[in-house]
């Protein structure tokens, strides 16, 4: 229809009465109601789009339908082995993201006030419109389905790490490639916490879809491979009890993934976070880290503080590749180590 549009050079205010001339039935009992009720002879194409989408084709339907395509199978392989394919390339045009290809991929929610990003910005033409996020809600888990549904679209894509403004890499890119790419599981905290901040936050209301013996807390701060990635932003019914069922205070952003992790595919999960976080100060937040913390040897002890984790069965005193939450302050002297800390060679 746009092309036809274009083609024909139509006005815009004469758009939607074309379209319009097309509704059959129930679509067009509507249109005409609508337009009674708004008053208007005229309707502008774009509050035609708007009202047509609401109706028959809303913005949940579109994730769902996007969804849907990154987890289409034929037999036992996922859509990834069929990128090549004719079929492949007529699906991925119907999708409404344009993600354009790079050796590596980042993506960030765009808060509707925010429209400009330098050419230069590793976030240009990568940022995802955000819907409204709040914490101590389901949106914030939504945003990060969003965020990795945006990322699946580039089917180079492999591991998909959930970083904030506040996390840093505490070591080279070679390293936490490697890391990554070899390891045979993802990293995502998942654990059975018995007080009120775990079980706590258990509703019955979930029940029997969930129950409280698989009820799991983690730090939202993960690290996936590209198939568990598909399948939690392929996931309708364990996120709509969420959204359902949990509202302010109970922070399912620590609760759902975990969770559903635990319950379908734990054995696919380290129950671990690469990302170092201090809890050492108690209270809801983590420590935060100012231009004061900022030695050779606190990065060393981020870097190898004498614990060791499991990696591909065997054990590492590698266990931290990203560290949170840093101020704002700490970024220069931060930089200063990057070279003789951190391991960044300048390129």
């Amino acid at each position: 229809m746009e092309k036809a549009f274009e083609l024909a050079e139509f006005k815009d205010e004469k758009k939607a009465q074309y379209a319009s001339y097309y509704l059959k039935d129930e679509a067009s009992f509507r249109w005409k109601s609508s337009k009674a009720l708004l008053g208007r002879k005229d309707l502008s194409w774009e509050k035609f789009t708007e009202m047509f989408l609401e109706k028959y084709l809303p913005s949940y339907m579109q994730d769902q339908l996007e969804m849907k395509f990154l987890d289409l199978r034929q037999e036992d392989t996922s859509v990834a082995k069929y990128e090549l394919s004719k079929r492949m390339v007529r699906l991925r045009r119907t999708t409404r993201k344009s993600i354009p290809s790079s050796p590596y991929h980042v993506v960030g929610l765009q808060m509707p006030e925010q429209h400009n990003v330098s050419n230069t910005s590793v976030f240009y033409g990568r940022r995802v419109s955000s819907q409204k996020v709040e914490w101590e809600i389901a949106s914030l888990t939504g945003a990060e389905r969003r965020l990795l549904a945006n990322a699946l679209l580039d089917f180079s894509n492999e591991r998909f790490v959930l970083l904030s403004e506040s996390c840093i890499p505490v070591y080279n890119f070679p390293t936490v490639y490697r890391y990554l790419i070899g390891s045979e599981q993802s990293f995502m905290q998942s654990f059975n916490d018995p007080s009120r901040y775990g079980r706590g936050r258990y509703s019955s209301k979930i029940q029997p879809d969930i129950q409280l013996e698989d009820w799991r807390k983690g730090s939202q701060w993960l690290e996936i491979n590209r198939d568990l990635a598909t399948k939690v932003v392929s996931d309708t019914k364990y996120y709509a009890l969420f959204k359902k069922y949990y509202l302010p205070a109970c922070y399912p952003d620590e609760h759902y993934l975990p969770t559903y992790v635990h319950m379908f595919y734990g054995t696919c999960n380290s129950n671990r976070s690469v990302t170092y976080v201090d809890w050492t100060l108690g209270g809801p937040h983590p420590a935060t880290f100012t231009v004061e913390n900022i030695t050779e040897t606190f990065m060393q002890y981020i870097r190898n503080s004498g614990l060791l984790c499991e990696y591909n069965g065997d054990w590492t005193p590698l266990c931290h590749l990203f560290a949170r939450k840093f101020a704002p302050s700490a970024l220069y002297p931060l930089l200063n180590l990057t070279s003789t800390v951190l391991g960044f060679q300048e390129f």
